[in-house]
């Protein structure tokens, strides 16, 4: 949710920094399969809870109108002018989409403050998987598995569709 590869460039991505990624990525899922110690009768068992998830409080409607009049010009500029970065520009469509959306939401009386989610555990062995249907920062993924009772926590994101980002609380201030 919060983290990119250490080479993620985000207003000039590149071929080449993919690739080193992606073969770095393959170097570690190797390595880590190379050590796979297999049993003949590993304990499996699987769960799935429904959670509340809290929202954060839409801004005020004309703290949403100014957003939208600061980014809708950049917009248009951006499509406008041929050496605006692909990011700039989904950056600028990202920020509108953004605030038309929550502008209406506000405006018919649609706001929630909580969202209900599905989450699925699967055990095997001392490993649990976790899945998340949604994009978690990594201190939310770092408090899952330091408080499971399993040696081996791997949180699995947009797991049967996504909601958006799960933060801390801190991301917000």
């Amino acid at each position: 949710g919060d983290q990119n590869p250490a080479n993620f460039r985000w207003q000039d991505p590149s071929e080449a920094d993919a690739r080193e990624t992606g073969e770095k990525l393959a170097d570690g899922l190797l390595d880590a399969f190379n050590r796979i110690v297999t049993s003949e009768s590993p304990m499996l068992g699987v769960t799935v809870q429904t959670i509340q998830l809290p929202l954060e409080a839409l801004p005020e409607s004309s703290i949403l109108e100014e957003h939208l009049e600061q980014w809708r010009p950049r917009l248009g500029q951006g499509e406008a002018a041929a050496e605006t970065t692909p990011a700039a520009l989904a950056e600028a469509r990202t920020e509108v989409e953004w605030a038309e959306e929550a502008l209406a939401t506000k405006r018919a009386d649609r706001e929630v403050s909580e969202i209900e989610i599905r989450v699925q555990a699967f055990r095997i062995g001392d490993a649990l998987v976790v899945g998340v249907p949604a994009e978690v920062f990594v201190d939310v993924g770092s408090e899952l598995r330091n408080c499971s009772p399993y040696y081996h926590t791997l949180p699995v994101t947009h797991a049967n569709g996504t909601v958006g980002y799960i933060a801390t609380r801190d991301a917000f201030e």
